[in-house]
């Protein structure tokens, strides 16, 4: 049984050296240099406001002729997405706990608080409470604002009055999980998707 082990060994032995004697060879090949990389799309800087925000945004949309910003301590910024000038701006008094939702004329946004906000024109329209926190930026599509909550509850608010129209609540699995799902419009469908 000691030979046995011995002789175990000694193959082990002799194979790592066998394998370190192959890592001691010549130099490593040197990769051939890269051939420039032609711009294919000539790009411009068109205009610059880098003391629009002031902060990090949390959020970037490019709707039509806006570009909208939002930051996680709760400001919402509309720019002309041609020429930078800023359309408006609001803060909302408190941080952004997800990114933003919106359609052709309003905007949704979730507070950090779990107040679910819609605007338009940069003017609040309507606000209410959500019962769970959110982590999915709202989706505004059909004259309906929907929001998945982080414990996977679906709730969709008419976009112009706030009014809720409906509710649906998972069973089971209370756990909220501090991960963002996916919530998209696919025709007169609404897709949900919570990990």
């Amino acid at each position: 049984m000691l030979r046995s082990v011995q002789r175990s060994a000694a193959v082990a032995a002799a194979l790592g050296l066998v394998l370190l004697s192959a890592c001691s060879g010549p130099e490593k090949p040197k990769p051939a240099p890269l051939a420039a990389n032609p711009a294919t799309v000539p790009v411009r800087v068109v205009w610059s406001n880098p003391k629009a925000l002031g902060e990090e945004p949390l959020d970037l949309k490019v709707d039509g002729s806006n570009v909208l910003i939002a930051t996680k301590a709760g400001r919402l910024l509309s720019l002309n997405a041609a020429t930078g000038a800023e359309n408006w701006r609001v803060d909302v008094g408190v941080g952004m706990s997800t990114g933003m939702g919106g359609d052709a004329s309003r905007l949704a946004v979730v507070t950090q608080g779990n107040a679910l906000l819609v605007l338009e024109q940069g003017k609040e329209i309507w606000r209410t409470k959500i019962q769970a926190m959110v982590l999915t930026a709202p989706l505004v599509a059909g004259g309906r604002v929907f929001v998945l909550a982080g414990d996977r509850a679906i709730s969709a608010f008419d976009a112009a009055s706030g009014q809720r129209l409906w509710h649906q609540q998972r069973t089971g699995e209370p756990l909220i999980l501090g991960q963002p799902g996916l919530l998209m419009a696919v025709g007169d469908t609404l897709v949900a998707v919570s990990y």
